[in-house]
């Protein structure tokens, strides 16, 4: 309450400033915007008038719409379209009916990348520096927002477009996520969004989601609307076409959809009847996966033949070190974690789908990104029946251990099932960052901060299936989508003055495939992990903790004054696979 005081406080101060200097509306392209000047005639009597309606800000004339999807925790190479073994049809018709970016970055972390998305921003001008779950009280990382950074759908929807956001939110301060509110941080406050359906937090029970519609905390369904066992990304997809259908009969403007699902954050979940879609198809194990998702991406021409896998780090055990029995279960981590993908992949195909039998989808600006962040290594080196394990504290589980914890909760057919909390193995996070280095949390490395992206939007791409090999950042989605959409970005939001945003548009090389980067420069930092691009150069803090270990003792040896740097020539190693700090 006290934040939300202080706001209004400086809210009402600013508009004070703005109206004893005469700064109108429109000089200042302020919102909220205020109603248009009435252009009708107000004669003597009825006869002598003509009425005029004022109505609110329509969108340009033939804006099209807008539909960003995010997936959750995908590493870099898990979709088929990018070397890897899962297939993700709906991802791989974006990206060949379109282009695909081979170094789009990410922050390191889930919702950090989720607020820079939206608003524009690096992460630490809109305060998510980290999850609101660890925020200080340090700037950067208190997880506030404030107007001065108005997110794209606050923006859009200011303009007629209508807007929802479907799936994970996770942006909303912890203390706040309650049905009581306060509701100022919520998707359908200051953020701008109309409509929610979603849940709040970071992660959720695929099957028994703590689901709220707007702001109200509604029951979780027992059947998915086809009589179906129940699972979240199923019901995503269900609500997302009935607001479609609603929005097309109803609503004159387009829209804005923000689509992101939870998958396929832990815990690792999927109906019974795709669990033995990949059976069998992972007994190799991640060191040999490794290298055939390599040989891959090479013939698909994601990276030169010359590219070289970096060696397997100490901390992710060699695939053989395991038992039989061991690597059975390990297998069959990585199977569910494939079914998850594909099965969270084919209702987002249903809503692309849905957009075309309309005949919408080619008036769409698709952009789908399969990740925000690096594939996820909190299910340590034996993977977990319980991802909250490590994230509370406890110490790396022996693989004696996790299959006398296995036993005890069902066996292993219960992996990807409601009633474990499960998570694969950090060897399978680190196999689906191929060639990257290292997994989400690592600011440093491309492992923790590339993300497989495809865009899709006929009406100014004409290429189709060609990669676009410039560095870009999750900062260059929101002035893509306002000069796509001819939207102007205001000046003021109530009576704060808008930070300029460092992102710049991903129009410029759509139809020119060797333009040099419009971004030479960005920076990472997440939890001590330290990073920065520069004009071609990757400058690398090697990692000072492992991030699959809640271990106390590195956070107290850590000096981030004394970190030891790693560099890499991205012109010719896109993989960040050869340091030459020595020479």
């Amino acid at each position: 309450m006290k934040r939300i005081i202080m706001k209004s406080i400086l809210s009402a101060v600013s508009i004070g400033v703005l109206l004893t200097t005469s700064v109108t509306a429109k000089e200042t392209n302020a919102i909220p915007y205020p109603l248009e000047e009435w252009k009708g005639v107000q004669g003597k009597t009825l006869k002598d008038s003509k009425p005029y309606f004022v109505g609110p800000k329509k969108a340009p004339k033939d804006a099209p719409n807008v539909l960003v999807i995010m997936l959750d925790d995908a590493g870099y190479s898990n979709a088929g379209l990018y070397g890897g073994a899962i297939k993700t049809p709906s991802f791989d018709r974006i990206g060949q009916e379109g282009i695909r970016y081979t170094h789009m970055t990410v922050a390191a972390v889930c919702s950090p990348t989720r607020g820079s998305l939206l608003t524009g921003h690096n992460i630490h001008t809109i305060g998510t520096g980290i999850i609101s779950e660890f925020s200080s009280g340090y700037p950067g990382y208190d997880s506030q927002i404030d107007y001065s950074t108005p997110s794209i759908a606050r923006i859009l929807t200011e303009n007629g477009y209508a807007t929802a956001a479907f799936g994970k939110w996770h942006n909303t301060p912890m203390e706040e996520a309650s049905p009581v509110g306060p509701f100022e941080a919520w998707p359908t406050g200051m953020w701008g969004f109309e409509y929610f359906y979603g849940f709040l937090g970071g992660e959720t029970n695929q099957f028994h989601p703590l689901l709220y519609e707007n702001t109200t905390a509604i029951e979780t369904p027992k059947t998915n609307a086809d009589g179906s066992t129940y699972h979240i990304s199923h019901d995503m997809a269900d609500k997302a076409i009935k607001w479609l259908d609603n929005w097309k009969g109803l609503r004159d403007g387009p829209f804005f959809m923000y689509y992101t699902p939870g998958a396929i954050h832990a815990p690792l979940q999927v109906p019974v009847e795709w669990r033995d879609k990949y059976k069998g198809k992972f007994n190799q194990g991640w060191d040999e996966y490794r290298k055939e998702v390599l040989a891959r991406q090479k013939k698909l021409g994601l990276f030169p033949e010359k590219t070289e896998l970096v060696k397997r780090p100490e901390s992710i055990p060699a695939w053989e070190s395991f038992s039989e029995e061991g690597r059975a279960y390990l297998s069959r981590q990585m199977e569910i974690n494939a079914a998850f993908m594909e099965h969270v992949d084919f209702h987002i195909g249903r809503v692309i789908d849905h957009l075309e039998k309309m005949g919408e989808l080619d008036n769409t600006l698709v952009i789908y990104l399969t990740a925000d962040n690096g594939a996820t290594g909190e299910g340590t080196p034996t993977g977990t029946v319980s991802e909250l394990l490590m994230q509370n504290g406890f110490p790396p589980l022996t693989m004696d251990k996790q299959l006398e914890l296995l036993e005890k909760h069902g066996g292993i057919e219960e992996w990807g099932g409601p009633h474990l909390m499960n998570h694969f193995s950090v060897g399978w996070a680190w196999s689906t960052s191929t060639p990257f280095q290292w997994t989400k949390q690592v600011a440093s490395h491309f492992g923790g901060t590339a993300a497989a992206t495809a865009v899709r939007f006929p009406k100014m791409i004409k290429a189709k299936g060609e990669w676009r090999r410039q560095f870009q950042n999750v900062t260059d989605i929101f002035p893509t989508i306002l000069e796509v959409t001819r939207v102007t970005q205001p000046d003021y939001v109530n009576g704060q003055k808008v930070i300029e945003r460092p992102g710049k548009s991903l129009v410029y090389a759509w139809d020119k495939p060797e333009a040099k980067t419009n971004h030479p420069t960005q920076y990472f930092e997440m939890m001590g992990w330290l990073g920065i691009y520069h004009d071609g150069w990757s400058l690398a803090g090697v990692p000072y903790r492992i991030p699959w270990s809640a271990d106390p003792s590195a956070l107290a040896k850590f000096d981030p004054l004394n970190t030891k740097w790693e560099l890499y020539n991205i012109d010719k190693d896109p993989a960040q696979s050869v340091n030459v700090a020595d020479k």
